[in-house]
């Protein structure tokens, strides 16, 4: 019993710190896993359960101001993480076919490794949409692909911070930075006026764009289980291949419930 618990103990030991990038050591809220993968079930516990038994007998919760100032927050900062990856993807130095991991010590690692840290807080700052859908009792737009994909994304950023912040995923933090800044400025702009609302038509774009994102992920990173040459982590593109098709297969079912069988009605 006791050497299986020595191999228990060992065997995390290599996947937590000795795997993990070495700037990841320096960063609290990287060193175990074990705060954001508590935080993803209370989060899941919360809008599935808690939440909806909380609000039963109560009404909703008007929002609109916080909501509108986090929707602005959310257009500003993707905007910024999206100006600054623009300059990095321009830089001779990006591959765009495989993307090494960059930790020289240079202004460009470091400006890599700094997008990525503020992805990642924003990824977590996106759970915040569920808790405004159930405080305003809008239980059904928390649905098993909003809700997967908020939590999923905040652990896969965990996983991308610790162990490979930056490199081939930086094309990832490009495409989904720009798509947020679009979806987060519909947000706000139908929160205005619901009347406003109805007259927004891009809502059904912002659907396709998010699946073609998805797709362009997938089958950018795949470039790597082919042939990695630069030598980014497998694992970790196995993992981002796997979730992102998965994701793109739930958004393609969304939208053709949504917009193709409800129109053919």
């Amino acid at each position: 019993m006791g050497v299986l618990f020595d191999r228990i103990v060992e065997t995390y030991k290599y996947f937590n710190y000795d795997l993990q990038d070495p700037r990841a050591a320096e960063l609290f809220y990287v060193n175990t896993p074990w705060f954001w993968l508590s935080l993803d079930i209370c989060y899941i516990f919360f809008v599935r359960y808690c939440g909806p038994k909380f609000m039963k007998d109560r009404q909703p919760y008007k929002l609109e101001g916080i909501m509108r100032i986090y929707n602005i927050f959310q257009v500003v900062a993707n905007a910024y993480v999206f100006y600054q990856i623009v300059g990095l993807v321009t830089n001779e130095r990006f591959n765009w076919r495989c993307m090494p991991l960059i930790n020289d010590g240079t202004e460009y690692s470091a400006k890599i490794y700094t997008a990525a840290k503020i992805f990642f807080w924003l990824k977590v700052s996106d759970l915040l949409d569920t808790i405004f859908f159930i405080l305003r009792k809008k239980f059904t737009q928390a649905s098993f692909l909003h809700v997967y994909h908020h939590a999923m994304m905040v652990f896969a950023m965990w996983i991308g911070l610790k162990y490979a912040p930056g490199g081939n995923p930086t094309f990832l933090v490009l495409l989904n930075s720009f798509i947020h800044v679009l979806m987060y400025s519909y947000y706000f702009l139908s929160s205005l006026d619901p009347k406003y609302k109805k007259s927004i038509w891009w809502k059904k774009h912002l659907t396709q764009l998010q699946i073609i994102q998805f797709i362009l992920i997938a089958v950018h990173t795949s470039q790597i289980l082919f042939s990695n040459s630069c030598g980014y982590p497998f694992w970790i593109a196995f993992a981002l291949v796997t979730q992102t098709t998965f994701v793109s297969m739930m958004f393609l079912d969304f939208y053709i419930k949504s917009y193709i069988k409800k129109k053919a009605k």
